[in-house]
């Protein structure tokens, strides 16, 4: 359980996490695949997504990974499922229900039926025949507690912070998304991104893989517009000062990338349109997502992406045949060096990072995490100019261009963070404000009102009240 900043916190640290993920791993499997002239960027898109079906096989056969057994450990005791999901979410009793106290009466037999009072010497048998003797029934009767009333009991020998701790718990257990629907939320999203993944790998093969990262930045300023359509979060809403700050990035990015970019026009059409089309979906994916979800404990992470990955390995292999019947792409069995490639990749690259990803998404703001996918054009440069032995790699950090593009980048990433905080300091401050004047007013009931007046002498004004 964590306040906001701490959520904000821990979500910026998995999502540098995931950019140094994505970075080592380019830096030691190069996109292998694509050389020895083993271009088949579909196949390596659906070997990709199919990747993602590992954790539905772990979420299956790994019952302690699944969320609600995490959230429920302290209070294992604590149906949650017979909560009225009717009740207000500021002023209600979460514990409480209209159940009967008691349940039905149900005889259990005695384990010892023989059991007679008296002393020792009644029970050798010593004991005159005029002696009374009390014989217990054979059954006794049983009536159990209703749930109710046991979990008031529990919450009752709970101190005040754990008391706060379990009506938490409670609540986001009652809004997480069970298998249902977390099935169709990822069999909506599926398509979504399952195309922005084949449009992503399609377009390396016509663009450098720099430039595709440029654009592939621009995600956050399309996810900034669609926020503006889709009912998403607080933190994810259009402003202004976010839009500003997102072109400010984007423009960064561009500059440090302009000596790298060794390009003929023809092909910087096809893979500009082909990586465009696919930050775009991307862009619908995550906007989509956070219109579903808009706290971490509402979705089982594991789950989503195991569906994710179900769902794309059922929609996509018709595309094999389409493929390779025009010969757009004939299908072809890569060989040992390549397939152990495309497995590494697959792993390394995609869903592992694509996890921690998504959890300082979820701990963050979709601008934050879109965002934060353009850092890695600086990080990699550093990266291949600390590690590489060429020297015009060293040389790199030279360049005016390189330090004229990091200001922006880094400026315009960490001032949308402090937008973050301060409208969660706000946001804070206006909760607890709100919370302190509804505790000050008094609330009279009207069979109250003559006691009142016969006890204490209450102002006008506060009755009004």
């Amino acid at each position: 359980m964590h306040n906001l900043s701490q959520r904000l916190t821990l979500g910026l640290l998995l999502l540098l996490l995931a950019d140094i993920i994505w970075i080592v791993s380019s830096k030691f499997t190069n996109y292998v695949p694509y050389k020895n002239d083993y271009k088949k960027p579909f196949f390596f898109a659906y070997t990709k997504a199919s990747m993602f079906t590992i954790y539905f096989l772990v979420y299956i056969i790994f019952k302690e990974l699944r969320k609600p057994c995490g959230n429920q450990t302290n209070y294992m005791f604590v149906n949650f499922d017979t909560i009225d999901e009717d009740d207000d979410d500021e002023d209600d009793n979460v514990f409480t229900d209209e159940t009967e106290r008691l349940s039905s009466v149900s005889y259990v037999p005695i384990k010892n039926p023989s059991m007679t009072s008296g002393t020792e010497s009644d029970d050798s048998g010593t004991a005159k025949s005029n002696n009374k003797v009390v014989r217990f029934n054979k059954v006794a009767e049983v009536r159990h507690l209703s749930e109710t009333e046991a979990k008031e009991a529990l919450m009752a020998r709970l101190s005040y912070s754990a008391t706060l701790r379990a009506r938490e718990i409670c609540r986001l257990s009652r809004q997480l998304l069970n298998l249902h629907q977390t099935a169709k939320l990822a069999f909506t999203v599926a398509p979504l991104w399952g195309v922005a993944n084949l449009l992503h790998q399609v377009s390396m093969v016509y663009m450098e893989h720099t430039l595709v990262s440029v654009v592939m930045s621009t995600t956050s300023f399309f996810t900034l517009l669609l926020s503006l359509f889709f009912v998403t979060p607080s933190t994810d809403r259009f402003t202004v000062a976010k839009l500003i700050t997102v072109l400010f990035s984007i423009t960064g990015n561009v500059i440090i990338t302009l000596p790298d970019s060794h390009f003929s026009f023809s092909e910087i059409n096809i893979g500009f349109a082909l990586s465009l089309c696919s930050a775009v979906f991307y862009a619908l994916n995550i906007v989509t997502l956070r219109s579903w979800v808009d706290h971490e404990d509402k979705l089982d992470i594991i789950l989503y992406f195991g569906l994710i990955g179900l769902f794309n390995v059922l929609m996509f292999w018709p595309l094999f045949i389409f493929l390779h019947y025009f010969e757009l792409e004939t299908f072809e069995w890569p060989n040992k060096q390549q397939a152990m490639s495309l497995i590494i990749n697959g792993v390394v690259k995609a869903t592992l990072p694509e996890v921690i990803w998504l959890w300082g998404c979820l701990l963050t703001s979709s601008i934050i995490a879109t965002m934060s996918i353009g850092l890695t054009i600086p990080m990699s440069i550093i990266l291949r100019g600390i590690s590489s032995q060429n020297i015009s790699d060293h040389e790199r950090f030279s360049l005016p261009s390189f330090y004229l593009g990091l200001v922006p980048t880094t400026v315009s990433y960490f001032f949308l963070i402090w937008l973050t905080h301060q409208y969660n300091y706000n946001q804070n401050e206006y909760n607890c404000l709100s919370h302190c004047q509804r505790k000050k007013l008094i609330r009279l009931r009207d069979g109250d009102a003559e006691q009142a007046e016969s006890l204490i002498q209450i102002h006008e004004t506060d009755k009004e009240v």
